[in-house]
């Protein structure tokens, strides 16, 4: 099962608060009684954001590369994010 976290925790120098993706590194920090199962099957891993409307702009796919592992700095444009990510082999839809 998935797991989402209970409340909201610093770490990292970030807040992270139920319901948004926690980094595998900032998860590993976190003990099993800040997390809670939230009944929905393990992903294989995040899911990316929207390709258009609410939640596809830039900030979103940044934070989608991050947690996946692929540079993007230097990156200024969404849609370079995107394939970016896609080149790596990641899903972006």
């Amino acid at each position: 099962m998935a797991r989402q976290l209970k409340a909201p925790v610093f770490v990292a120098g970030q807040w992270f608060r139920p319901g948004d993706p926690v980094p595998a590194e900032v998860a590993d920090q976190l003990g099993d009684h800040l997390w809670i199962d939230d009944g929905r099957p393990d992903p294989t891993g995040p899911t990316p954001p929207p390709l258009g409307g609410a939640g596809s702009g830039i900030d979103a796919w940044a934070e989608y590369a991050a947690l996946l592992g692929v540079d993007v700095e230097g990156l200024t444009k969404r849609d370079e994010i995107v394939s970016a990510i896609s080149d790596a082999g990641h899903p972006v839809e």
